[in-house]
């Protein structure tokens, strides 16, 4: 049927993208970079383990992906990318100005702009936010489950 299609393609697309910026983040910790230096103004943890929390969580997240039934995966890319949105929120509301280090220092390695590569980000984490949460909506006004 088409809806257990669109939402097949839609989850397969978000594990590619958490795999990835969770690779990305485990290959920055193996570099040295000025950003691990710091502590996060939100958490107040260090940069390095902050971004070992959530490579884990976005690991995690793809893996109940893969494991589960649609409808969950669909449940944890909400919570995720909802913890996503609190925590860049929260990142606004303290002044903090510095491009998103989300995807590490990958970003020197492929020459592109840190503030380029936030929009990028930025966009992938609407499209895994309002994406889940429509077909979340879509199926509980069908009372479809997903097997």
């Amino acid at each position: 049927m088409l809806r257990e299609r669109v939402v097949k393609i839609y989850v397969g697309f978000v594990i590619v993208v958490l795999f990835l910026t969770a690779i990305a983040k485990f290959w920055s910790m193996t570099g040295s970079s000025g950003v691990f230096d710091e502590q996060d103004p939100i958490t107040r943890l260090p940069f390095q383990l902050l971004m070992l929390m959530a490579a884990t969580l976005e690991i995690g997240v793809a893996a109940v992906c893969i494991i589960a039934k649609p409808v969950y995966g669909l449940l944890s890319i909400a919570w995720l990318s909802s913890l996503m949105v609190t925590y860049r929120v929260c990142l606004a509301w303290v002044g903090w100005r510095k491009p998103c280090s989300c995807l590490g220092n990958i970003t020197d390695a492929l020459h592109v702009d840190p503030f380029v590569a936030d929009i990028i980000m930025r966009c992938v984490l609407g499209v895994m936010l309002l994406g889940s949460a429509s077909l979340l909506v879509v199926l509980m006004r069908q009372r479809i489950t997903l097997t």
